[in-house]
């Protein structure tokens, strides 16, 4: 049975977004997200005629539009959150990316506040944003945010090489380890594979403690998870997967537009 013309009913009603919560901002737009892969309109499957996705595209539109009124008069550390679900939103709003010179300059803009000494822009989402954008080759990126992006790269190493990571916080020791199996190691690492491997072993065990973590440790961990997917089996992966997205759920601090998008992604990838 299509699901999609009840729950977009039941909950894509914008009005109730208050645009001064940016956690509601972004929940409201990974809500958009969710109804867009029921709906099939991201894979063609679902025509834009139908009803109920000019509703969506109606809405997207709507909460693009609210969000260049907002920009101007937020901070850069909450604009810089935008980025990410901001293009996405504006492709199914108008099939089209999102304008490249905006999104540059929310992300450099957090960039100049961090190494201000703004720690409300979170320095590893930061380290995803322009680690992407270099490997687009976006020249925009290519000088101080290249050297930033690689001392840190080499610091975070440092602490799992040295044992200083016994000194970072469970957060920071999760992004940290996430973020170097990822990355290309070929700088540090003689052979990043025995490395990477061990890093993950010795750090796997954060995925079977996942009750009491905080949001953040819970968005880390499934960042950490991603890294590593090779590095298990496709069971083990959805295990953990399915059990990262049911605490975050049910955590009391979750957005309330954010906790509905995860029960509908929930429902499609594992029911």
């Amino acid at each position: 049975m299509n699901k999609f013309p009840i729950t977009l009913r039941d909950s894509m009603d914008i009005s109730k977004v208050d645009f001064n919560d940016i956690d509601s901002v972004v929940g409201f737009g990974a809500l958009i997200m969710s109804h867009t892969n029921i709906s099939g309109l991201v894979n063609g499957i679902s025509s834009r005629q139908s009803g109920e996705v000019i509703q969506l595209t109606e809405t997207a539109r709507r909460w693009v539009k609210e969000v260049k009124y907002i920009l101007p008069g937020i901070s850069a550390a909450d604009a810089f959150k935008l980025t990410d679900i901001y293009d996405l939103i504006h492709r199914i709003a108008f099939r089209q990316p999102a304008d490249t010179a905006l999104l540059d300059n929310l992300i450099l803009s957090a960039f100049d506040s961090r190494i201000h000494g703004d720690n409300s822009v979170d320095e590893y989402r930061l380290y995803h944003a322009i680690d992407l954008q270099i490997h687009r080759r976006n020249r925009a990126f290519m000088d101080k945010p290249l050297q930033w992006l690689c001392i840190n790269l080499d610091r975070w190493h440092k602490n799992f090489k040295t044992g200083n990571w016994r000194k970072l916080t469970d957060y920071d020791i999760i992004r940290q380890s996430g973020i170097l199996i990822d990355a290309d190691l070929y700088a540090f690492e003689v052979d990043s594979t025995e490395f990477k491997r061990n890093l993950f072993e010795n750090n796997r065990h954060w995925l079977d403690e996942i009750e009491g973590m905080t949001l953040l440790e819970l968005e880390a961990l499934s960042k950490f998870l991603i890294y590593s997917a090779n590095q298990m089996s496709y069971e083990e992966y959805c295990k953990y997967d399915e059990a990262i997205m049911n605490a975050v759920i049910v955590h009391p601090d979750t957005d309330t537009f954010y906790r509905k998008s995860l029960e509908m992604n929930l429902e499609l990838m594992y029911d």
